[in-house]
């Protein structure tokens, strides 16, 4: 099984629809739209809420294969593999089933999960990366479709008098504590801690409390790591940045040797890199902003010159 990427991550979660590709019994195809494509832990799940065409498929031939585009960045990846579908009980259900009724509401029916085994991953890029004249950079062409579908970003920059730029990803804590994600100035971009949160500020992965509050299992700990580079990636690329800019890193983290256990295959994921080209520190503490948090990132990152 291929491992999804962060960068695939997300692709995934910024498109939020994708479209699932089964074979009917007549060998014709059946293509059905899914909002609930997630990973956790590197592999690809999604829920089946009203998709009994697809499951019977699925039953019949676990051939599958999805698409997923980020309309903005005209970019996105094709997975190919073979489908397990889990059944309520099963602890991987479980697992995606309370993900879709903490996003969504309880009212949501999840009648079964489909994992992923992904046995072929193949980028898709649009034409206006390759024919684009003169050529367009990653950013001029999300500003360009932006503009196209008449959309204005969630994430917000202001520039203030003294040439500071800061970037907002719109959650609710930047207003309640007051703070920027990142702020650039001249050549270096500050970024605030990241964590394992969606576009709302929902978290995600989040561990497993007891009933003092306290977290009683850390197995979450790599997928909110990746869920945290993948929302770091944001923010850099608001100011043309990308992990190749980033030259140093904080990881404050509730358990260290969970942390040492994941973080070199996540980070390096993340940086695409055998070794990672930046300083980085890992520090234990007792605890974080929220109670189901076990990670937060903090990043410095230089732009070139001019």
């Amino acid at each position: 099984m291929i491992e999804i990427t962060v960068d695939m991550e997300a692709i995934i979660k910024q498109a939020i629809l994708s479209f699932v590709a089964t074979v009917n019994e007549d060998g014709t195809p059946n293509l059905s739209p899914k909002a609930s494509l997630t990973v956790t832990n590197g592999v690809l799940y999604f829920a089946d809420i009203a998709s009994p065409r697809t499951i019977l498929n699925l039953r019949r031939n676990p051939a599958v294969e999805i698409n997923v585009i980020d309309i903005f960045q005209r970019r996105g990846y094709r997975f190919k593999g073979r489908a397990l579908i889990l059944s309520p009980g099963d602890d991987e259900y479980l697992m995606i089933a309370d993900w879709v009724r903490a996003t969504n509401g309880l009212e949501y029916p999840v009648d079964h999960v489909v994992k992923i085994e992904t046995t072929s991953i193949i980028p898709l890029r649009s034409p206006a990366h390759v024919f684009a004249n003169p050529p367009r950079n990653q950013d001029e062409i999300r500003s360009t479709y932006y503009q196209k579908y008449g959309v204005k970003p969630i994430m917000t920059k202001t520039t203030a008098a003294n040439g500071k730029e800061a970037a907002y990803h719109g959650v609710p804590a930047e207003d309640d504590y007051g703070y920027a994600q990142a702020i650039n100035i001249g050549n270096m971009i500050y970024v605030s801690g990241q964590l394992s949160h969606d576009d709302k500020g929902t978290m995600i992965a989040p561990a497993a409390l007891d009933e003092t509050g306290k977290p009683v299992d850390f197995s979450m700990m790599a997928e909110q790591m990746r869920v945290t580079y993948a929302n770091a990636a944001k923010i850099l690329a608001e100011f043309g940045a990308t992990f190749d800019n980033v030259v140093e890193e904080t990881l404050y983290v509730l358990d260290v040797d969970e942390a040492s256990a994941v973080a070199g295959k996540v980070r390096k994921e993340a940086y695409a890199q055998a070794r990672p080209q930046c300083a980085s520190n890992l520090i234990g503490v007792s605890r974080l902003a929220f109670p189901e948090q076990l990670i937060e990132i903090v990043f410095k990152a230089v732009l070139p010159t001019v």
